[in-house]
């Protein structure tokens, strides 16, 4: 299961963050490293702050995944990754 993991601009996790459209574009973009079809985006990006994330995570164990995959996509990684950690710890 992969989930895209990302704070919004609006929220103050990660000011590095580009705003929805310009991360859609880069997951959509065919000649860029994900080329994702447009319609599946929803699917992978998750916004909010580390309770949604970890709300989110939760859920996706609650219906059996043994494990979530997680790929940073924008904004600052050292920064998402210390969001991520945060959400884990929600978990814990």
């Amino acid at each position: 299961i992969l989930r895209r993991i990302l704070e919004r601009r609006l929220n103050p996790g990660d000011p590095a963050l580009p705003d929805r459209d310009t991360i859609h574009r880069q997951l959509t973009d065919p000649g860029g490293v994900y080329g994702l079809p447009p319609d599946a985006v929803a699917g992978f990006l998750l916004e909010g702050g580390a309770a949604t994330i970890a709300e989110r995570i939760g859920a996706l164990g609650a219906i059996g995944a043994d494990r979530v995959v997680v790929t940073l996509a924008a904004g600052d990684w050292h920064r998402q990754a210390e969001l991520l950690a945060d959400a884990a710890a929600q978990l814990a």
